[in-house]
C-alpha cells in the first residue's frame, strides 16, 4: 500500500488507471468517506488519481469540509478567550500560528455573536441563534455571557444566589457537566466560586468527574466566574 492512502481509494485509482471506473455515485461516495476520515485532505490531488476535477471533489465534500472549518474556527477562539496564545492554539490544532490569526481575524460571527442578540434575549432565542450560525450552545452562551459580571452571568443561567448557611438545588444544571449518577449541581460549584474565589484565583479539584467544577471554572462555559 502507497503510504498515506486507504486500502479502498488506492484500489479505486487502480481501476481509474486500468479503464474499470467507478460511478460517479461510487466515487462521491468514497469522498465522503475519505474527507471524513482526514478533512484536510488536498481535493484537487485526491481527484487527479480518480480523473476527478478538483470543483466536483470540492462540491462533493463541500458539507464535511465546512464543518470542519467551523468546528477548528470554534476551537480556536474558545482557547484563545481562555488566554492560549496562537502558537498554543496553532500546536494543539496542528496548524500554523498564522492560520490561527487569520481564523481569529474571520471569526466575527463568534467574536460578536453576544453583541448581536437583543438585550431582552432569552434561552430560546440564543439557542436559535446558535444552530442558526451553527455554533455549539455551550460556546454561544460563553460569548452571551462574556463582559457580565458574575451576579448578572448567574441570572440569566437561571441561578439565583443563595446567601444562606444551606444551599438547595433542585437538579443539576444542563450546561455544567456530562450525565453520571455521582454528578453534583453546577449551581453548588458555582455558589462556592462566588462567594470564596476572586477572579483569577487558582482552583483545585483534586476529583475531576465529570468536569463540573472545570466548566464553572474555566472551559468549556469560561467566563462565568
Amino acid at each position: 500500500m502507497p503510504e498515506g492512502m486507504s486500502p479502498k481509494y488506492y484500489a479505486a485509482t487502480l481501476s481509474a488507471a486500468h479503464g474499470d471506473r467507478l460511478t460517479n455515485e461510487d466515487l462521491r461516495a468514497l469522498a465522503e468517506e475519505e474527507f471524513r476520515a482526514n478533512p484536510a485532505l488536498n481535493a484537487a490531488e485526491w481527484g487527479r488519481r480518480l480523473g476527478v476535477p478538483e470543483r466536483t471533489v470540492r462540491r462533493w465534500v463541500a458539507h464535511i469540509t465546512q464543518a470542519w472549518r467551523r468546528e477548528r474556527e470554534i476551537i480556536a477562539w474558545h482557547l484563545h478567550k481562555l488566554g492560549w496564545t496562537q502558537e498554543e492554539i496553532g500546536k494543539k490544532l496542528g496548524i500554523a500560528q498564522q492560520t490561527v490569526s487569520d481564523i481569529l481575524t474571520e471569526i466575527g460571527h463568534l467574536a460578536d455573536f453576544g453583541k448581536n442578540l437583543p438585550t431582552d434575549w432569552n434561552d430560546r432565542l440564543l439557542q436559535q441563534e446558535a444552530e442558526r450560525l451553527g455554533i455549539p450552545l455551550i460556546d454561544a452562551w460563553a460569548a452571551a455571557l462574556d463582559g457580565m459580571d458574575d451576579a448578572e452571568r448567574l441570572k440569566r443561567l437561571g441561578i439565583t444566589i443563595q446567601p444562606y448557611d444551606v444551599w438547595h438545588f433542585t437538579k443539576c444544571h444542563d450546561l455544567m457537566g456530562a450525565p453520571h449518577p455521582g454528578r453534583i449541581p453546577g449551581q453548588l460549584v458555582c455558589h462556592v466560586l462566588y462567594f470564596f474565589t476572586k477572579p483569577g484565583d487558582l482552583v483545585v479539584d483534586p476529583m475531576a468527574g465529570s468536569g463540573t467544577t472545570l466548566v464553572q471554572s474555566d472551559a468549556p462555559l469560561w467566563p462565568i466566574l
